[in-house]
Formats: C-alpha cells, sequence, structure tokens
C-alpha cells in the first residue's frame, strides 16, 4: 500500500504543531510521534505511515511538531492530549500505542505519561537533550539548544503504567541507552553495531518493522525477539552481562 493512496485528513494544525489522522475501524490507536525530520524550516513530515496502514483494526494520529521541542511546548502537550481523548470517545479505542524515532521516541515515551498509554514503543530515544545529563551530546543541538528551561529534560521518571518498548543503537547512542533505568515494565533491547540512525531504517528494509511494531503493540515479547534477533538485537541486560567489559 502506497503513501499517496492511504487517506488522511489534518484534526488540527497550526504554526506549532500538525496532527494528520488515518481513521479505520477497530479498537487500536496508535499516537505516532515525527521526529526533526530534514528540511529545517518545514514541517517534520508523517512516519510509518505505510508500515501503521497494514496493521489490521488500527486507526492512527501523526503528531508533529515544528518548534522540535522534545514535547516541551505546553501547546503542543495540551493539543494532543486534547485530540487524542476526543478520538478515544468518538472512536470507541480501547488499546493504545504510542510510537516514535529519536526525538518521536522520547516524545512517546513522554507522551504515556499524559494520557493513558498501553504501550509506549521509542526507537533510538535521547534520554534527555541536555548536555548536562548526557556529557558530550551535540547532534541536536540546532534544536535543544531552542529549549529553555524544559518541563521534561529527560525521560524520567519513566511510566509505570502499561508496557514501554526502547531501541537503541549503541555505535553512537550508548550513552543514552546506559542512562535509562530498569525497570519492570521496560523491555529494552540494543543493536551493539547499529547507528541511532540506522535502527528504523534497518527494520524497514528487511521487513520486520511491522512484526515488531505489533508485537510490541501486543505485549509479545518472543514476538519482538523474533523481529529483532535475525538483525543482531538483544535484550540491553543480555548486552551488558555479555559485553560490558568490551571496549567500543
Amino acid at each position: 500500500m502506497s503513501a499517496d493512496r492511504i487517506a488522511i485528513e489534518t484534526l488540527a494544525e497550526d504554526a506549532i504543531l500538525r496532527i494528520n489522522a488515518l481513521r479505520r475501524e477497530g479498537p487500536h490507536l496508535v499516537v505516532c510521534f515525527a521526529s526533526v525530520g530534514k528540511g529545517w524550516h518545514l514541517m517534520p513530515p508523517d512516519e510509518f505511515v505505510g508500515t501503521i496502514a497494514k496493521m489490521p483494526q488500527t486507526s492512527a494520529l501523526f503528531v508533529s511538531d515544528m518548534t522540535r521541542s522534545w514535547m516541551n511546548n505546553a501547546h503542543l502537550r495540551e493539543t494532543v492530549a486534547r485530540v487524542v481523548g476526543s478520538v478515544i470517545a468518538a472512536e470507541g479505542i480501547t488499546r493504545v500505542t504510542t510510537l516514535g524515532l529519536s526525538m518521536g521516541g522520547f516524545s512517546a515515551l513522554v507522551a504515556s505519561r499524559l494520557f493513558p498509554v498501553d504501550t509506549a514503543i521509542a526507537l533510538s530515544p535521547q534520554f534527555s537533550i541536555l548536555r548536562d545529563l548526557i556529557p558530550g551530546e551535540r547532534r541536536w543541538r540546532h534544536w535543544t539548544g531552542k529549549v529553555i528551561a524544559p518541563d521534561y529534560p529527560s525521560v524520567l521518571p519513566l511510566s509505570d503504567q502499561g508496557r514501554l518498548v526502547v531501541v537503541h543503537g549503541l555505535g553512537d547512542d550508548i550513552a543514552h541507552m546506559r542512562a535509562f533505568p530498569v525497570q519492570d515494565n521496560l523491555d529494552h533491547f540494543v543493536f551493539p553495531d547499529a547507528k541511532h540512525s540506522e535502527i528504523g531504517m534497518m527494520l524497514k528494509r528487511s521487513g520486520q518493522l511491522g512484526p515488531f511494531l505489533t508485537a510490541a503493540a501486543e505485549h509479545n515479547k518472543q514476538g519482538m525477539v523474533r523481529a529483532l534477533r535475525s538483525l543482531g538485537g538483544i535484550w540491553r541486560g543480555r548486552y551488558e552481562a555479555r559485553f560490558s567489559e568490551e571496549p567500543r
């Protein structure tokens, strides 16, 4: 199914944000948060559209943040919570998943504290946008430098409700990975040799993105492991037990 054949409608749009919707019959809603995108002066594009469109009985909201605030814009948070609540009430949604890559993954984790979420899936999420918390991190400084006195300087505290699924590539995100706590409702996977920008594309090109997202949303640990293992993904705990002494 090509993206140009998927019926998308805009539910909210202003200078700060855009929320697009893919409406389908079914009990499952995915709230997908965009990454920073490539055009600094453009609204970040919707992501994971084609993959979500193939998930049965699943509707979606695609959230783009023009300010690249990592959920530190109050208007963004309030609008997303209002629109999500409206869609849940109007369409009989009984299961909510948040999803995102990079900034979108950070946002998916923060959103799980703003409204009821069954599963938050974060691919390559930053632990924090502050260099005080992740020393030496400069990759997103064009945007993070504009976030003054953030309400959410990091993903902490992680929600203790529902399931949290996090995937990191340790080629350049090992500091972010190590900063995440270990907690009972967090399924944390790592790719020891992959980089931040490679995780989403690697899953998509291999055909494992859809199976992984479906398994994660259904809290199917075996399905998640199956989707990631063929590409070199392993549990964080297993990596730390086996490879923490290896120089990187």
